[in-house]
Protein backbone atom coordinates (compact mmCIF):
# COMPACT_ATOMS: atom_id res chain seq x y z
CA UNK A 1 0.00 0.00 0.00
CA UNK A 2 1.31 3.33 -0.96
CA UNK A 3 -0.48 6.03 2.05
CA UNK A 4 -1.37 4.93 4.83
CA UNK A 5 -5.45 3.00 5.02
CA UNK A 6 -8.05 2.81 7.70
CA UNK A 7 -10.46 -0.43 8.16
CA UNK A 8 -13.24 0.46 10.59
CA UNK A 9 -14.45 -2.44 13.11
CA UNK A 10 -16.99 -0.86 14.58
CA UNK A 11 -19.52 -2.95 13.05
CA UNK A 12 -20.72 -6.15 12.51
CA UNK A 13 -19.69 -7.90 15.72
CA UNK A 14 -21.18 -11.13 17.51
CA UNK A 15 -22.56 -9.95 20.74
CA UNK A 16 -22.05 -12.02 23.95
CA UNK A 17 -24.63 -15.21 23.88
CA UNK A 18 -26.83 -14.91 27.41
CA UNK A 19 -26.38 -18.21 29.26
CA UNK A 20 -23.37 -19.20 27.44
CA UNK A 21 -20.95 -17.82 29.99
CA UNK A 22 -19.33 -15.38 28.05
CA UNK A 23 -18.88 -11.88 27.97
CA UNK A 24 -17.27 -11.39 25.09
CA UNK A 25 -17.87 -9.01 21.59
CA UNK A 26 -16.79 -11.27 18.68
CA UNK A 27 -15.04 -9.61 15.35
CA UNK A 28 -14.23 -11.65 12.66
CA UNK A 29 -11.78 -10.27 9.94
CA UNK A 30 -9.87 -11.31 7.06
CA UNK A 31 -6.18 -10.00 6.66
CA UNK A 32 -6.14 -6.67 4.77
CA UNK A 33 -5.25 -7.11 1.11
CA UNK A 34 -2.19 -5.14 -0.65
CA UNK A 35 -0.03 -5.44 2.46
CA UNK A 36 3.54 -4.98 1.79
CA UNK A 37 6.59 -6.53 3.23
CA UNK A 38 7.11 -3.94 6.37
CA UNK A 39 3.87 -2.53 6.09
CA UNK A 40 2.65 -2.16 9.84
CA UNK A 41 -1.28 -2.67 11.02
CA UNK A 42 -2.10 -1.22 13.78
CA UNK A 43 -5.13 -2.40 15.72
CA UNK A 44 -6.38 0.65 17.59
CA UNK A 45 -9.23 0.81 19.89
CA UNK A 46 -10.67 3.84 21.75
CA UNK A 47 -12.98 3.02 24.41
CA UNK A 48 -15.73 4.48 27.20
CA UNK A 49 -15.38 1.42 29.05
CA UNK A 50 -12.59 -0.95 30.28
CA UNK A 51 -12.11 -3.83 28.67
CA UNK A 52 -9.65 -6.86 27.71
CA UNK A 53 -8.54 -7.27 24.10
CA UNK A 54 -8.07 -10.57 22.44
CA UNK A 55 -6.90 -11.20 19.08
CA UNK A 56 -7.40 -14.85 18.15
CA UNK A 57 -7.30 -16.58 21.27
CA UNK A 58 -4.42 -14.40 22.69
CA UNK A 59 -4.93 -11.46 25.34
CA UNK A 60 -3.32 -8.55 23.72
CA UNK A 61 -4.09 -5.38 26.35
CA UNK A 62 -6.62 -4.16 29.17
CA UNK A 63 -7.61 -1.12 27.65
CA UNK A 64 -8.33 1.00 30.32
CA UNK A 65 -11.90 3.53 29.99
CA UNK A 66 -11.55 6.78 28.18
CA UNK A 67 -8.09 5.83 26.36
CA UNK A 68 -7.10 5.15 23.16
CA UNK A 69 -4.63 1.66 23.01
CA UNK A 70 -2.79 0.95 19.77
CA UNK A 71 -0.24 -2.50 19.14
CA UNK A 72 1.36 -3.12 15.54
CA UNK A 73 -0.58 -6.53 14.81
CA UNK A 74 0.96 -7.33 11.27
CA UNK A 75 2.98 -10.27 12.71
CA UNK A 76 -0.12 -11.72 14.28
CA UNK A 77 -2.37 -11.72 11.60
CA UNK A 78 -3.77 -15.10 9.90
CA UNK A 79 -6.01 -14.76 6.72
CA UNK A 80 -8.97 -15.20 9.03
CA UNK A 81 -8.50 -13.64 12.63
CA UNK A 82 -11.20 -13.20 15.08
CA UNK A 83 -10.88 -10.01 17.60
CA UNK A 84 -12.75 -10.08 21.31
CA UNK A 85 -13.33 -7.26 23.59
CA UNK A 86 -14.54 -8.38 26.89
CA UNK A 87 -15.84 -5.68 28.73
CA UNK A 88 -15.25 -5.07 32.66
CA UNK A 89 -18.25 -5.25 34.83
CA UNK A 90 -21.44 -4.37 33.61
CA UNK A 91 -20.58 -2.96 30.20
CA UNK A 92 -22.15 -5.70 28.99
CA UNK A 93 -25.44 -4.79 29.21
CA UNK A 94 -27.46 -3.27 26.70
CA UNK A 95 -26.50 -5.73 24.12
CA UNK A 96 -29.25 -7.54 21.89
CA UNK A 97 -31.19 -10.32 22.75
CA UNK A 98 -29.72 -14.18 20.54
CA UNK A 99 -30.20 -14.40 17.65
CA UNK A 100 -29.84 -10.99 16.52
CA UNK A 101 -26.98 -11.77 14.17
CA UNK A 102 -24.10 -9.08 14.08
CA UNK A 103 -24.70 -5.91 15.53
CA UNK A 104 -22.41 -2.27 15.72
CA UNK A 105 -20.11 -1.98 18.63
CA UNK A 106 -22.10 -0.56 21.33
CA UNK A 107 -21.07 2.52 21.61
CA UNK A 108 -20.02 1.91 25.40
CA UNK A 109 -17.34 -0.23 23.80
CA UNK A 110 -16.38 2.62 21.37
CA UNK A 111 -14.40 2.54 18.13
CA UNK A 112 -12.18 -0.08 16.72
CA UNK A 113 -10.04 0.31 13.20
CA UNK A 114 -7.35 -1.02 11.40
CA UNK A 115 -4.72 1.31 10.74
CA UNK A 116 -2.35 0.45 7.70
CA UNK A 117 1.13 2.13 7.70
CA UNK A 118 3.54 1.62 5.11
CA UNK A 119 6.26 0.72 5.40
CA UNK A 120 9.19 3.80 4.84
CA UNK A 121 10.79 3.52 1.65
CA UNK A 122 14.44 1.94 1.36
CA UNK A 123 16.96 4.88 0.87
CA UNK A 124 18.97 4.66 -2.61
CA UNK A 125 22.79 4.14 -1.89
Amino acid sequence: MSEQHLIDLSSAWLPPVPGRGSRAWVRRFGIPGGLAAGDRVWLVIESSADCQVRLDGEALADVAAGSRWRQDVAARLKPRNELELLPAGSHAAGRPAAGHGRVPLPAVLGRVWLEIEPAAPAASA
